[in-house]
C-alpha cells in the first residue's frame, strides 16, 4: 500500500510540472493585449486567465491537504487515516481536473487556429468526463488509476498548447512580413521612378539590394518555421526548434529594417 502511494505522490508532482506550462502562454498572450481598447478577445482571455489563477490556487490547496493525509497515514497506517488520504486524494484530482479544464478555456481564448477548435474541445470533453469518474475510486489503486489517465492523456494536450502558441508566433511574423513586402514594393517602384528621371540612383539601389536580401532570408526561415511547427502535434519536442527558427526569421527582418532606413535617409538628404 506505501508503495503504490508513493508512486502515486511521483506521478502527481510530474503532471504538476506540467500544469505550470500554462504561465509561459499565459505571459506570452497579456503582453499582446491591447491595454488601451481590450478587444472582445482580451476580455474573454482575462476571464479565462483569471478562472485559472483561482482554479490554480485551489489545486495547490487540495495538494496541500493530500501531502498532509498522505503523511498521517504513513506514520499511523491506520484504516481512519488511509480513508482519509483515499478522500483527500479524490478532492485533489477533481481540482487538478479543474485547473487543466480552465487552462483549455485559457488556450481557446487565444488560439487562432481554427483546426484546434475541435481538438480542444475534445480535450475539454475528455477532462470534463475523467472528473466525473474520479468520486467513484475506494481504495487507494483506484485513486492511482485515475491519476494514470491523466498522466497518459496530458502529453496530447501539451502538443495541442505548443500548436496553439506556435500560431501565435507566427501570426506575429506573418504580420511582418507583409509589412515589410508592401514596404519594398512601394521603395522599389519609388527607386525605379527616380531613376527614369534620370537621377543617379546608384546608392539607393545598393540599400534595396541589401534590404531585400534580408527580407528573402527571413522568408526562407518563415517558411522552414511553418515546416516545423506542423510537426510540433507529432513531435512536441519540434517546438523549439520552430521557435528557433522564427526567431532567426525575425532577426532577418529587423536587418531588413535598418537597410530601409538607411535608403530613408539618403532619399531624404540626397539630391533627388
Amino acid at each position: 500500500m506505501q508503495k503504490a502511494l508513493s508512486k502515486l505522490i511521483q506521478k502527481i508532482i510530474l503532471l504538476a510540472l506540467f500544469i505550470l506550462i500554462g504561465t509561459v502562454i499565459v505571459t506570452a498572450s497579456a503582453q499582446e493585449s491591447n491595454q488601451n481598447t481590450p478587444s472582445t478577445k482580451d476580455i474573454e482571455f482575462e476571464q479565462a486567465y483569471n478562472a485559472y489563477l483561482a482554479t490554480y490556487d485551489q489545486y495547490r490547496a487540495t495538494f496541500t491537504e493530500f501531502l498532509r493525509a498522505r503523511n498521517n497515514y504513513l506514520t499511523y497506517k491506520t484504516l481512519i487515516s488511509q480513508t482519509e488520504v483515499i478522500d483527500k486524494a479524490k478532492v485533489f484530482l477533481i481540482a487538478r481536473d479543474d485547473v487543466i479544464i480552465t487552462y483549455i478555456d485559457l488556450l481557446f481564448s487565444r488560439n487562432i487556429n481554427p483546426e484546434l477548435q475541435a481538438i480542444l474541445t475534445q480535450e475539454k470533453v475528455f477532462f470534463r468526463a475523467h472528473k466525473e469518474k474520479i468520486p467513484a475510486a475506494a481504495t487507494l489503486g483506484d485513486v492511482q488509476g485515475f491519476s494514470n489517465e491523466v498522466k497518459n492523456h496530458y502529453g496530447s494536450l501539451e502538443s495541442i498548447a505548443k500548436q496553439v502558441s506556435g500560431a501565435i508566433l507566427l501570426s506575429r511574423v506573418e504580420n511582418i512580413d507583409g509589412q515589410l513586402n508592401n514596404f519594398e514594393e512601394n521603395l522599389t517602384q519609388f527607386v525605379l521612378n527616380l531613376e527614369k528621371e534620370r537621377y543617379d540612383t546608384a546608392t539607393l539601389q545598393r540599400w534595396l539590394i541589401e534590404s531585400r536580401n534580408k527580407l528573402l532570408l527571413a522568408q526562407q526561415n518563415l517558411r522552414q518555421a511553418k515546416v516545423e511547427f506542423a510537426q510540433v502535434y507529432a513531435n512536441p519536442n519540434q517546438y523549439h526548434t520552430a521557435r528557433n527558427t522564427l526567431f532567426s526569421a525575425n532577426q532577418y527582418y529587423k536587418e531588413s529594417t535598418i537597410f530601409f532606413n538607411e535608403l530613408l535617409t539618403e532619399i531624404k538628404y540626397g539630391n533627388y
